[in-house]
């Protein structure tokens, strides 16, 4: 039993020891996690500061007694600011929501028939906290039922069957970054995407970033690259093959996607098509094809990504290390478009965020039902930046005469130095 702890010491002192262990394993996540959680925690903020100060837009075409009781009921009661308005104000960003009182709103509720309120929200973009936005008008209305209900049912004759469903609603939003009003379905029907894509695309982009960091390191590490540059082969040739490389192994991803679309398509489409009727069942082909060339730009780019990767590794081990670090990052880009509404942070953050290529990629699917071809030629634009850039950094580096000595040696080199003395 002694050898055996005195085993796991030792295994541990080792394991502990090595800064890959350190970084990847405890450094990372304790710098992620926090960060994720001080977005989402600065937009979950911004929201409860929206709602505090909010102010609601009342178009009244009832005018009578229980329209004036809903908004005497926001003011005095929930403490809420409305003003009196039209129609042409409903989107105006100077409210949280608006919401259309319909004329004969109190003749119907005395009548016991339900009546039924348009409301009117305004997000940024969608994700969990502005949901909660899209909702907000919907809250209102519940909570006037629920006033309506303790204080005064008692005092009339009316079915108390009635009181749990006398108001009907139909939900209205405007995402200012789809520059475009949908229905509270429509918006649920994307709204499983916040949840459900960014994992999708996140083990996409590893996968490849992987299989990409891998293409150079085993070479190195089994000597087969110093032979070829024994060869009288110029060295952009072979960087061309490895770039070659990464896209064949792009474009089988994209095939490989391309049928996976078709089919979660087939089999989502009377759930969505019926939400969005105004997208055709074939699609539009060069809508697809946009969506495919993102997705083919956007996994070069992780491609590249990876070589670069494996240029610094003597070893498929330490490759492997590298780019799952890489990964974390990638995975916080991933991850904050659909945690925090991008258009509640700072001006130059949304910036930095629209100005790399995955978030494109990860909207790639609201952009395509909303009909936004407008952002997949700009995710497009952002996207071949990206890769002149990559291509230009491999090329650089291929030419480079440390081609096979350049490696991250996690504080190994200066250990050895000192063992050598």
């Amino acid at each position: 039993m002694s050898a055996l702890i005195e085993l796991i010491k030792k295994e541990m002192k080792e394991t502990f020891r090595n800064p890959r262990y350190l970084i990847f394993t405890i450094l990372f996540p304790l710098i992620l996690f926090p960060a994720i959680g001080y977005l989402y925690s600065f937009s979950f903020q911004t929201f409860r500061e929206r709602v505090a100060t909010a102010t609601v837009l009342i178009v009244d075409f009832d005018e009578d007694v229980l329209s004036r009781l809903f908004i005497k009921y926001l003011n005095e009661t929930l403490g809420i600011n409305t003003i009196l308005g039209d129609l042409g104000d409903i989107n105006s960003s100077k409210y949280l929501a608006a919401i259309i009182i319909p004329e004969g709103f109190t003749e119907r509720l005395r009548n016991q028939e339900p009546a039924e309120v348009e409301i009117y929200s305004r997000i940024g973009s969608l994700s969990f906290t502005s949901m909660g936005i899209a909702t907000y008008g919907n809250t209102l209305i519940n909570r006037f039922e629920d006033f309506l209900r303790q204080d005064i049912l008692s005092k009339t004759g009316l079915d108390p069957e009635f009181f749990n469903n006398m108001i009907k609603t139909r939900d209205f939003v405007y995402v200012e970054e789809w520059g475009k009003t949908v229905t509270a379905e429509q918006l649920n029907a994307l709204a499983f995407q916040v949840y459900f894509v960014p994992w999708l695309i996140f083990g996409l982009i590893i996968s490849i970033l992987q299989v990409s960091a891998a293409m150079l390191s085993e070479e190195k590490e089994y000597k087969t690259l110093e032979t070829l540059l024994t060869l009288p082969i110029n060295r952009k040739i072979l960087a061309l093959e490895k770039i070659i490389g990464s896209m064949i192994v792009s474009l089988a991803a994209t095939a490989s996607y391309a049928v996976g679309f078709v089919i979660y398509i087939y089999f989502g489409a009377e759930l969505f098509l019926a939400n969005f009727p105004e997208i055709s069942i074939s699609l539009d082909y060069m809508v697809v094809l946009l969506l495919l060339l993102l997705f083919f730009l956007t996994t070069l780019i992780t491609g590249g990504l990876g070589l670069i990767i494996s240029l610094f590794t003597q070893d498929t081990k330490t490759a492997e290390s590298l780019s799952g670090g890489v990964s974390m990052p990638i995975l916080f880009l991933v991850l904050m478009g659909s945690f925090v509404d991008v258009s509640t942070l700072p001006t130059y953050i949304s910036a930095i965020y629209y100005s790399l290529p995955y978030p494109y990629l990860m909207k790639s699917f609201e952009y395509l039902l909303v009909g936004r071809t407008d952002m997949f030629f700009l995710g497009i634009a952002v996207n071949l930046v990206w890769l002149i850039i990559i291509l230009s950094v491999l090329a650089k580096m291929f030419d480079s005469e440390r081609l096979l000595t350049m490696k991250v040696t996690f504080g190994r080199k200066k250990k050895r130095s000192e063992e050598e003395g």
